[in-house]
């Protein structure tokens, strides 16, 4: 290092500038032009997606893909996580509405509430939120058309999140039959409650 040293100071005043400026070069595109490029395209990135955003919040539907708009006319929307108390009562209902209007007789169900898990969904409330998915298991018989009707009209159910699980059993012979089975559906909505107790 002493030489390389030794030897640029013996250099001519013209050559030593010529290294200098040389050396500020190629600083200039091994690190600044990169981080001059990074920029630009992070700011780029920003910029697009503050502009899908805008136009998200001007038209919710039709600024998303035409997957997700599919989805939407498929499906039907879905509500984002409400109040624990109002929205249970809706979804109840809901769930009632549903089963009655196919005729759904003998069914039992259970509720329990458990947390959701990690994604954007979670990431988008406060550290004081916490988003539980209120989940109503579901038990009856029904024949293959009843059960596609029943998830179909669930499914597109603003106040349904999701049908996040079906269980099919062959009834006994006096059912299999009538072409009935024994059904168990899981079907869910999300609320948002405050950590410590109070409902948001």
């Amino acid at each position: 290092m002493n030489a390389l040293v030794q030897r640029f100071r013996t250099l001519p005043r013209a050559a030593r500038w010529a290294v200098f400026a040389g050396a500020v070069l190629v600083a200039y595109f091994v690190v600044v032009e990169p981080v001059i490029d990074r920029i630009n395209t992070t700011s780029s990135r920003a910029d697009d997606r503050e502009s899908a955003l805008i136009t998200l919040a001007k038209d919710p539907i039709g600024a998303q893909s035409s997957e997700v708009a599919l989805g939407v006319r498929k499906f039907g929307a879905v509500e984002l996580p409400g109040d624990p108390e109002v929205r249970s009562v809706a979804f109840n209902r809901r769930v009632v509405e549903v089963l009655s209007k196919h005729r759904i007789r003998n069914d039992t169900s259970t509720t329990r509430t458990m947390p959701l898990g990690n994604g954007p969904l979670k990431s988008a409330y406060s550290e004081e939120e916490r988003i539980d998915r209120l989940v109503r298991e579901v038990q009856f018989s029904a024949t293959p058309e009843e059960l596609a009707a029943v998830i179909a009209d669930l499914e597109s159910s603003p106040e349904v999140a999701a049908v996040s699980r079906v269980q099919l059993r062959r009834g006994d012979n006096q059912d299999t039959a009538a072409r009935q089975l024994k059904v168990t559906l899981a079907v869910e909505t999300w609320v948002v409650n405050r950590r410590g107790g109070r409902a948001r």
